[in-house]
């Protein structure tokens, strides 16, 4: 349709003149070729610049013009819309989309693209129309002003139709109708009043109110208009007594130039009022959303104000009452050291300290009306101008953290003191093995320094309480979880002295079970066992004695080399069998006399405490040598295990027995029955 109307608007329009040769009384089809290339890609360019050559040139021939300067003319007049198109698309043409008129700088592309059509038309069409005569000469100057009108009027239109309409509609109304009366009145038949700048100022109202789009299509209207009117012989240029004197070409021209500064008042503004509003629209979206981010954020938020010396509170969110303990409206106005007190006497909350803090204020502080609390804060200036000098603040309430942190320490001097307090060795490693802590008695029994141990996997230890693959097996084993895992090993202390410790291991988890640490619990047994080692090894020395031990019910539990050696027996044979099979049943019965019925007497001896108690499913370890529960393992109560193994071996020596019942927090009763003598 478009390059259609480039052959018709030229052939409606065309008239004779004197000198015989074409001149368009209103401007010319130049900024319609132009707009044609502008909406179509570019590559279709290659199509449709030959299509558009042809136009101008059909539309020459058909108004009577020769070949030869029909086609000069409208190769020339092509020539002109190219430049101008690629002047608005800054000579991009494999780029998309990068014809706009959004900016002053694209009003500027306009205009330049407009005076070199109109240049290149007046070297090409205008030396044709003026036969050489020159290019300051009336003619030629009428080719430039109508090829200059014609881009700087027909491309804005074709440059904002993607632009959505603004603006009330009442409003428009009224001023197009306005607009429209008073070109009508100006450019009427006999009207020969020089009143066309009359229509100025309903333009500039429709820049200062309307989209780019609404003012680019009523400045294409009126420009039809007027130069419609004018071909006609109406208004002030069309008037006789201007051709008159101007002649036609000259009255025509000053009808282009009217258009041309129509359009230069016009189009400016309303870009920069687009661009104005649009930035107003952009601050007020960032203002809201910058409102938004300090309502709703779920950190602290307070904006600061100085009033001379003194820092004042504008404003606060809903995060920041929670954390200062009051309402807004009560902390509006208030000098924010009445609300916070800094820890840091030396580094005041004043405008002369942030000042001087240069990019930003960092501190803590407790809020004075909740005692122990302690609330970080960073302050930045938002204005640095005086007298209105704001400030942001950003508060993060720590007080769980600290008071986390407090109790942390507390418990870690506590454990600290309470590992020291313990007689025996102590070690604790995490899940891979490697020791992160001991206490003070591990470096008095095996000679190692803290630093020696801490860092070293606990099996490349001379005291190796356990393998690598007993770390492992104590980790992952479901089966320990909670039950101390006891054993004795052999060792050496730093001096290279042999040593035997009895340990005890446990695994910490944390609230949901997963391993975190292991315990490692070391009892030095070594002169215990080797006092025993010595009278074992005396026992099995002598061959002329022989030793045999008996327990309670009359089993033997003790036979030794010299038994073995008098008597002709193993000691793996006779080990656990009653010691009455072995003797004469007619000397036992002289030795110990028959058995009769009678009183037995019995005492009871009952010990109750009230300590931490005992778990029932421990109650069968509980008298076995170096046992000890887990109560005390996780307390670290000092302790060998030794004692009521010892109380259960006196009891059973006087064919007694013990009992235990107990209950976690409860205390402990134990019960001994002993025989007595009839």
């Amino acid at each position: 349709m478009l390059v259609v109307a480039t052959f018709v608007i030229p052939v409606t329009t065309f008239r004779e003149v004197d000198l015989g040769v074409e001149v368009f009384s209103w401007f010319a089809t130049v900024g319609l070729t132009a707009v044609v290339l502008i909406l179509s890609r570019v590559g279709r360019w290659p199509l449709l610049v030959p299509l558009l050559v042809a136009s101008a040139v059909g539309a020459r021939i058909s108004n009577g013009i020769e070949l030869a300067p029909a086609v000069a003319g409208g190769s020339g007049h092509v020539a002109a819309a190219l430049l101008a198109t690629l002047i608005i698309v800054r000579w991009r043409v494999h780029d998309a989309g990068v014809a706009t008129l959004e900016r002053q700088d694209d009003v500027v592309r306009v205009l330049l693209a407009s005076v070199a059509a109109g240049l290149l038309a007046t070297l090409t069409e205008g030396y044709l129309i003026t036969d050489g005569a020159g290019l300051l000469s009336t003619e030629a100057v009428a080719v430039f002003a109508a090829r200059a009108a014609s881009v700087l009027v027909v491309v804005p239109l074709a440059l904002t139709l993607h632009v959505r309409r603004s603006g009330r509609l009442d409003e428009l109304v009224l001023q197009t109708s306005l607009l429209s009366l008073v070109t009508v009145l100006t450019f009427s038949p006999g009207q020969d009043l020089p009143l066309p700048f009359v229509t100025l100022p309903l333009l500039v109202w429709g820049a200062l109110r309307f989209d780019l789009r609404t003012v680019s299509l009523q400045l294409l209207a009126f420009s039809c208009f007027v130069a419609v009117a004018t071909a006609q012989g109406h208004g002030v240029f069309g008037s006789a007594r201007v051709q008159a004197y101007f002649g036609r070409e000259g009255a025509a021209t000053l009808s282009q130039l009217f258009l041309l500064a129509a359009a230069l008042v016009t189009l400016p503004l309303v870009v920069a009022i687009t661009q104005r509003t649009q930035l107003l629209a952009a601050i007020s979206t960032e203002e809201e959303r910058f409102r938004r981010h300090f309502t709703e954020s779920l950190i602290g938020g307070v904006f600061l104000r100085a009033e001379g010396e003194e820092l004042v509170i504008q404003d606060v969110n809903e995060a920041g009452t929670h954390i200062l303990g009051a309402s807004s409206e009560d902390l509006r106005d208030r000098r924010v050291d009445t609300v916070l007190e800094p820890l840091e006497p030396d580094l005041p909350l004043t405008p002369t300290s942030l000042r001087d803090a240069g990019t930003g204020w960092r501190g803590c502080a407790t809020v004075r009306t909740r005692a122990g609390s302690r609330v970080e804060l960073a302050v930045a200036a938002l204005s640095s101008g005086s007298p209105d000098r704001t400030f942001s603040a950003q508060l993060l309430d720590v007080t769980a953290e600290h008071e986390a942190r407090r109790r942390l320490e507390a418990a870690q001097s506590l454990t600290t003191a309470t590992l020291d307090s313990a007689a025996c060795v102590i070690m604790v490693t995490d899940t891979s093995g490697t020791i992160v802590r001991v206490n003070g008695a591990t470096s008095g029994i095996t000679g190692y320094d803290h630093s020696e141990l801490v860092g070293q996997p606990v099996w490349r230890t001379s005291i190796a309480p356990m393998e690598r693959a007993d770390v492992e097996t104590l980790f992952v084993s479901p089966h320990l979880a909670g039950a101390p895992l006891v054993r004795e090993r052999r060792g050496t202390t730093k001096a290279g002295e042999a040593l035997r410790l009895v340990w005890s291991s446990n695994v910490v988890r944390d609230e949901v079970g997963v391993p975190s640490y292991a315990v490692l619990t070391g009892i030095d047994v070594t002169a215990e066992r080797a006092s025993t080692d010595l009278v074992a090894h005396l026992m099995q020395a002598t061959l002329t004695i022989a030793l045999i031990g008996i327990d309670t019910v009359g089993r033997i539990t003790v036979f030794n080399a010299g038994a073995e050696h008098l008597l002709g027996y193993r000691a793996g044979e006779i080990v656990g069998q009653p010691f009455a099979q072995f003797i004469d049943p007619a000397q036992l019965l002289e030795r110990t006399g028959s058995a009769s019925i009678g009183e037995a007497l019995l005492s009871v001896l009952t010990v109750h405490d009230t300590g931490l108690g005992i778990p029932e499913d421990e109650f069968q370890a509980v008298f076995d040598k170096f046992f000890r529960t887990a109560v005390a393992q996780k307390r670290a109560i000092p302790g060998t295990g030794l004692g009521l193994s010892i109380v259960a071996s006196i009891v059973k020596a006087h064919a007694g027995t013990i009992e235990v019942s107990s209950a976690p927090g409860q205390g402990t009763v134990f019960t001994v029955h002993l025989p007595q003598a009839p």
